[in-house]
This record gives structure tokens, sequence and C-alpha cells, in this order.
């Protein structure tokens, strides 16, 4: 029950993200911010970008599709990734890349060419989809009916298995059911209070093995609750700040990508003066009123590092791409490293690098800023002729 609960904040936390983001999005490569069409016979040549209420893609897209909607249906060929954060998507047509995908409910009717990661409430894939490598999927309810070229990996409260599986299936669940019609070419190895439900005809290779999953006290879910809210309270207020100041954060993040090296040392000493100073200020006999100016300005450079660090990631991410979009930029960073806020031991380092290379960026930038050259200081010429 409380790994439910878990993933339905989780979900219901990411969706009130991207309809807040789908809501006020009116810069994007392509729609008005309402309802977008890629009619039927069209060919895009290029990586597209949407956000809207509703997304229909019926037509051709020869490259990656990033997205942020309410709804969201693909019944057209992709040649990319497929990378969006939505309500609903459905996916009819083919992906010849990835899919990347954070919604509520999430329905696979088509092939994958390559791998699938998902983080959703509600993930279903029809007996006529195929993931061609490896499916990574987070949901409370999970039915895969399709078929998984390599190993599948699902967490989730309520796993039903009635199609093929290549190799291995893995995860922690609530209850796991596999079908008549299900074939699993490894082994399955699951974490559960409850052993799996396995009908008869359903075919597996290798050994079932259970595993009694450890006891979770409630200690460790809260850290992990604020430590959440407080990861998407920052990203949210990035997508605000990012659709005042696009020019900011390109020309902020633009030193990270020039420089990472002198970026990233000045993040982490940063990170370690600051503390020993306000400490030193406070210890003083008249550093008080510093001290307070000092920790208002250190404060304000954490909040702002984790939406550099979004946008940067993005722009990184998209550095090869034919997308130049501000808004896109801050998508894709954004719902990356809310992904990989989740992965145990690579969350700490995700946190880490966050923090050096966003507050790196912002220092570098503001002490550019300092040495700048003021020109044209003379006041205007007092005496004027005619």
């Amino acid at each position: 029950m409380k790994r439910t609960l878990q993933y339905l904040i989780t979900i219901v936390l990411v969706v009130f993200v991207v309809l807040a983001w789908a809501g006020v999005a009116r810069s994007h490569n392509h729609g008005n911010g309402h309802d977008i069409s890629v009619p039927a016979g069209t060919n895009i040549n290029k990586s597209y970008v949407g956000t809207g209420r509703n997304i229909d893609i019926a037509g051709n897209v020869n490259g990656d599709v990033f997205c942020a909607s309410q709804n969201v249906v693909t019944s057209g060929d992709i040649t990319g990734d497929v990378i969006c954060a939505a309500q609903t998507i459905d996916v009819t047509g083919t992906v010849d890349g990835s899919l990347r995908i954070a919604a509520q409910t999430l329905n696979l009717e088509s092939s994958v060419g390559r791998s699938a990661t998902v983080f959703a409430q509600s993930f279903s894939s029809r007996t006529s989809s195929r993931i061609a490598k490896d499916a990574t999927i987070t949901a409370d309810t999970i039915t895969l009916d399709g078929s998984v070229g390599r190993d599948a990996t699902l967490h989730g409260s309520n796993v039903t298995i009635n199609g093929r599986v290549d190799r291995n299936v893995t995860g922690s669940v609530g209850k796991l059911s596999i079908g008549p019609s299900a074939v699993v070419g490894g082994r399955v190895d699951y974490t559960s209070n409850q052993k799996a439900d396995i009908a008869p005809g359903a075919q597996i290779n290798g050994e079932v093995r259970r595993i009694d999953p450890k006891e979770d006290s409630s200690s460790k879910a809260f850290p992990w609750l604020v430590g959440l809210i407080a990861s998407l309270t920052m990203l949210f207020c990035a997508l605000i700040l990012v659709l005042l100041f696009p020019q900011t954060f390109q020309s902020v993040t633009q030193v990270a990508l020039e420089h990472p090296g002198q970026t990233v040392l000045t993040g982490l000493i940063a990170s370690i003066l600051a503390p020993v100073i306000g400490v030193a200020l406070l210890l003083s006999l008249i550093g008080t009123p510093l001290a307070l100016i000092f920790g208002l300005f250190w404060f304000v450079i954490l909040l702002l590092s984790g939406p550099f660090a979004a946008y940067f990631t993005g722009r990184l991410i998209l550095s090869r791409s034919s997308v130049k979009n501000a808004i896109a930029y801050m998508m894709l960073g954004a719902i990356v490293l809310i992904i990989l806020y989740y992965i145990p031991i690579i969350n700490i380092l995700v946190l880490l690098a966050v923090l050096w290379f966003g507050v790196g960026m912002i220092l570098v930038s503001l002490w550019r800023m300092a040495r700048r050259p003021i020109y044209n200081m003379e006041p205007a010429n007092k005496n004027t002729k005619g």
C-alpha cells in the first residue's frame, strides 16, 4: 500500500507540473498552445516539439518528438525517440527509437525500435505491440500483453504478464500474475509479499524466485516525500522562469558548455566555503547583518541552481539536434532530472551535479558581469549650442 501511494504521489506531481507548463507555454516550434495536429500524410524532417492541451501526430516525423500536454496520440511513424509527459498518451504508430514517458495513462499498441522507460499510474501494451530491447516500467497497474525483446523491469502494485519477454523479468510488485499465454525466455525474479499467480500453460524457461521485501519504515518515507516535493517545486519554478528570462538561461548555461571544468570546480569550492563564511560572520561582533545578507544571497543561488541545471541538461542533450528552443531545453532537462532522482545511488550523484554545476555557472556568470568594463560613464554634454 505504501509503495502504491508513492507511485500515485509521484505521478500526480509529475502530471501537475506538466499540465501547469502546458497551460502557460506559448512559445514552441509547433502548435498554438491549445490543440495541435500533424495531419496524416505530412512529413516533418526534423525533431518535433509541441506543447498544448491536445496533440495528435498522425503524420511522419523523421526525428525525435518532445511534447508536454494533457492528451497525446501518435499514430504516425517516428524515426527517433519519443520523450513526452502528459495525462494520457496513446502510441499507435511505429517508433524507431526509444520511449521516455511520464504520464498518468500510457497505452502502447505499436512497435518500439529500441527501449522503453515509463513512469505512469497505468501502463498497458496491446498484443500488437513490441519493444525491441528493454522495458523499464514503473506504474501502479501494469498490463503487458505485447512482447519485449530483452529484459523487462517492472515495478507496480498490480502487474499482469500475458505477452512475451525474451529474456528475464525482474522488479518489485504487490501482486504478480502471469497468464496462460505468457512466454518468458529467462528467469523471473520479483520482490513481493505475495506468491506469483502463474496460470497453467504459461511458459517460463528459467527459475521463478520470490524475494521478501525489506520493511519500509515511515521515517524513510518522509524524507523521500520532502525531497520529491522540493525537487518538483524547483522544476516548476524553472518552467516559469524560462518563459520570463529565456536569454538569461541561454547566456548563463553557455558558460558551463564552454568551461565545464571551471564551472563544476567553482560550484564545489563555493559549496564548501559558503557554510564556513556564514558561520564566521555570525560569530563576529558586527557580522550578523552581513551574515543575514550573505545567507539570503546564498539561498537564492541554491534555489536557482536547479532550474539552471535543468536547462543546461536539456541543452547538452539537444546540442547536436536541430531543436533550438528554450521550452524544449527546459522540458527535456526537467524530465531527465526527475527520472534520475528515483534511481538509487545515482540520485545522490545527480543532486551533487545539479548543485555544483548550477551554483558554478551562476557564480562564474556573476563574476564575468562584475569584471565587465563599463563604458560611457562621462556625463552628457552640459553645454550645447544651437
